[in-house]
């Protein structure tokens, strides 16, 4: 198991925190975008009518594509994580991130989706994370 730190300290981030986040996804919402055989496997998984949705832009597909089910993702801001979430299912699409945040102020989506069925509010200082975790700083 991993622990990915997830920036989420800016307003649009604090907005799609809340989108998706602290306001669960139905899978209904989610079924249009997906293939057939994706949707059918995060089903399987989520196991629930709604589940956590978070993406990020091609600028952290490199962590994104570490991710694997059973890791952690610790989302961050003003120096705190202060929610964590278990990742249970990843997709790339970029019809469902249209869907649910629509375009950054450059263009792109965040259409690297990781799904999470569990999470919990947490005030951990991100040093102490980054130190526990041997980051030298948040990434």
């Amino acid at each position: 198991m991993k622990i990915v730190l997830q920036p989420c300290g800016n307003a649009e981030a604090r907005q799609h925190f809340a989108d998706t986040i602290q306001h669960r996804v139905p899978m209904t919402r989610i079924q249009q975008h997906l293939a057939e055989e994706q949707f059918d496997g995060l089903r399987q998984v989520v196991g629930t009518d709604d589940v956590l949705v978070w993406g990020v832009t091609p600028a952290r597909e490199n962590v994104w594509r570490k991710l694997e089910t059973g890791d952690m993702a610790a989302f961050c801001g003003s120096s705190k994580a202060f929610f964590v979430g278990d990742v249970c299912y990843k997709a790339a699409n970029s019809e469902l991130a249209l869907e649910l945040w629509g375009n950054d102020d450059k263009g792109e989506l965040w259409e690297h989706l990781y799904f999470m069925t569990t999470g919990h509010d947490t005030n951990i200082p991100v040093q102490t994370l980054t130190g526990a975790l041997g980051h030298p700083r948040m990434r």
